[in-house]
Parts: structure tokens; C-alpha cells; sequence
């Protein structure tokens, strides 16, 4: 189990985490390309717990 935050750019893949922050593939300062086109997973690192987001729009 992993118990610290960590920071992930989306791809194609699994997280499985307890706390962290998600950027698009940009990272936090970049912009993200043209024509991506991911699928990710967000899994609880504690099974059968509830995954919570919170979703900010920063321009």
C-alpha cells in the first residue's frame, strides 16, 4: 500500500494510490499534445474503498 502523495501524468494505465495529484500528460506547467488519447484506471489502494477527485481547471 502506498501512504504518500504522489504526482501522476495521465497515460494509459493503473493507479492505485491514496493520495496524490493528476495532471494531464503536460505535467503541471505544460499543455497537453494534440490528439491523445489515454485510458486510466483510478483504483483505491485499500479494496473495496470509495475513490474521491476533485477536478480543477487552472488557465
Amino acid at each position: 500500500m502506498d501512504t504518500s502523495a504522489q504526482t501522476h501524468l495521465m497515460g494509459n494505465g493503473n493507479i492505485s494510490t491514496c493520495s496524490g495529484t493528476f495532471y494531464d500528460s503536460g505535467g503541471s506547467g505544460g499543455n497537453y499534445a494534440n490528439n491523445e488519447n489515454f485510458t486510466m484506471t483510478i483504483c483505491s489502494s485499500v479494496p473495496g474503498n470509495c475513490v474521491r477527485l476533485n477536478f480543477t481547471f487552472l488557465t
